[in-house]
């Protein structure tokens, strides 16, 4: 089952090369990558050059304006495949990551989605022990109370269930990857992986581990508790 590996990039010139050298090492071969581009760096160019050198299927998307969800969802319409996997620009996915993915939806029919923990792989030690140790518990705790705290650098779909369910609200700053699914569930079962995971970089806690994790918090009770739209994110280029 072919997979569309959809990454918003917002001038990620610094990062995109790693991101798509482990997308390069897959042990599952039968991808593409859609490469949603907005900002005014070189990411464009450092990804086709990375392209000529390496036999991927790939494409690369301009949306008109600048914003996550309307990156998401202009790649996911691009995206030719069945399986959408989702990541960040900065991440580094282990070279199974896919073929974990792909066994996932060819072994259970019903589900729809499916995501997993992801970690960091630059930061402090405590930055980096908070995302392994931490994150994980607070996802199964999440998920105990039905609250699927999804990450769109660490998650996957069916295409048919997003676009029956309308794809990515264009109309929200942030959280569009936790108001995806809980739209794909009213589709089919998702489902929490912790051997499917990825990691990313810590410059999201630019700011400080309190801060952020402060941020998140708010966010969760005004999505899952208060029912309210959630909090944008700062920039961290």
């Amino acid at each position: 089952m072919p997979i569309s590996v959809v990454i918003p990039a917002y001038n990620e010139e610094k990062y995109i090369a790693k991101t798509l050298e482990s997308l390069a090492r897959q042990t599952y071969r039968d991808f593409e990558v859609v490469l949603s581009i907005t900002g005014d760096d070189a990411t464009a160019e450092v990804a086709r050059q990375f392209f000529t050198k390496h036999d991927i299927a790939h494409r690369l998307v301009f949306p008109e304006r600048k914003g996550v969800a309307l990156a998401r969802q202009q790649g996911t319409q691009a995206a030719r495949y069945p399986i959408i996997a989702s990541t960040d620009a900065d991440a580094i996915v282990p070279p199974d990551w896919l073929a974990r993915i792909q066994r996932f939806f060819d072994q259970n029919a019903r589900f729809q989605a499916v995501y997993g923990p992801v970690y960091f792989f630059d930061g402090s030690p405590l930055q980096r022990a908070t995302a392994r140790c931490l994150y994980p518990l607070f996802l199964h705790i999440s998920r105990f109370f039905g609250n699927d705290n999804v990450a769109g650098n660490n998650m996957a779909f069916r295409a048919a269930a997003s676009t029956r369910v309308g794809g990515y609200s264009t109309k929200v700053d942030s959280c569009e990857d936790i108001e995806l699914i809980q739209r794909v569930k009213t589709v089919g079962p998702i489902a929490y992986r912790r051997d499917i995971f990825a990691q990313v970089s810590a410059r999201r806690m630019q700011n400080g581990l309190l801060l952020f994790l402060m941020h998140n918090l708010r966010n969760y009770l005004r999505i899952f508790i208060l029912r309210k739209s959630p909090r944008p994110f700062e920039d961290i280029r």
